[in-house]
């Protein structure tokens, strides 16, 4: 909770939800990103190790 937050709609809420939906599709695409390089060096490692790509 930001205490220091001043409410910026007539309800009180200082929500703006763009930028908040904004925050999220950004924060979706760098973990999908990270999950894949992630997921490559991996696989990566398991081929260097076994041999074998399964």
């Amino acid at each position: 909770m930001d205490r220091t937050a001043i409410a910026s709609n007539k309800d009180g809420n200082s929500v703006r939800l763009e930028h908040e939906l904004v925050q999220l599709s950004q924060n979706y695409v760098q973990h999908a990103l990270q999950n894949q390089l992630v997921t490559g060096n991996l696989l990566k490692l398991r081929l260097a190790i076994t041999g074998r790509t399964v």
